[in-house]
Parts: structure tokens; C-alpha cells; sequence
């Protein structure tokens, strides 16, 4: 609940901010202010900020410029161009290039489930027909 909570903060907060704020000063500070709030949560729950394999080093690089400085930098530009609403269901996106990464890079190569194929087929028609709906207006 509560990260459905912020999540839409987020996206709403990002919609007003992104009126007024270039793109690539938000996400500095957005991506400042989750590294400033991750750190102590990994320090807290005791995870390893060093010493990892290599392989995890690529996937933790992969993640940040993939998923953070492209999706989410282009999610957030596209919030000052098209509705919250919208936005938001296109989030639900993410999960999908998720399981697509984990299949396709060899020393994860993590097969989908049918049920995660499915859920992907449901999510990625929903997300079409919002995007339809949108631009039939």
C-alpha cells in the first residue's frame, strides 16, 4: 500500500514539477535523492555495497542505464507531455523489459513462466489500449 502510495506521489508530483523543471535537472535530483535514501536502507538491512562478483556489477550497471537513466529519464520527460494517468499505465511496462533482460543476459537466463508470459500479454494489451484510447480523443 504504501508503495502504491508513493509511487502515485511520485508520478503526480513529477507531472507538476515537470511543467516548470527541464527534464535532466529533475531526474538529477530524483536520482540524488534515491541514492541518498538507498544508501542508509542497504546499511540498515546489512546488504554489500562492495565486493560483489563482476557479473553483478554488470547487472547493477546494466539496471542503472537501461532502466534509469533511459526508461526512467524518458518517463519522466514524457510526463510534462502527456497525462499522469497515462503515464502511470505505461509503468506497468516496466516488469516485462524486466523478465525480457533476465532471459537475454546468458549468466541470468531466467525462462519465463506462462504465467508471466500471460500476465506480460494482458499488460502489454492494456497498455495499447489506453495508448489508443488517448490518441482517438
Amino acid at each position: 500500500m504504501l508503495g502504491g502510495l508513493a509511487a502515485g506521489l511520485y508520478i503526480l508530483g513529477g507531472r507538476v514539477a515537470r511543467k516548470t523543471v527541464s527534464v535532466f535537472p529533475y531526474a538529477l535530483v530524483v536520482y540524488a535523492v534515491a541514492t541518498v535514501a538507498l544508501i542508509p536502507i542497504c546499511l540498515a538491512f546489512d546488504a554489500p555495497l562492495s565486493g560483489l562478483r563482476t557479473e553483478d556489477y554488470l547487472i547493477i550497471l546494466l539496471m542503472a542505464v537501461v532502466a534509469g537513466l533511459l526508461g526512467h529519464t524518458l518517463y519522466n520527460w514524457s510526463l510534462a507531455h502527456i497525462r499522469a494517468a497515462v503515464a502511470s499505465v505505461f509503468l506497468l511496462g516496466e516488469p516485462i523489459g524486466s523478465s525480457l533482460l533476465a532471459y537475454a543476459i546468458p549468466w541470468i537466463h531466467q525462462e519465463p513462466s506462462l504465467f508471466t508470459l500471460g500476465g506480460g500479454a494482458v499488460i502489454l494489451l492494456g497498455i495499447y489500449l489506453t495508448a489508443r484510447r488517448v490518441t482517438h480523443r
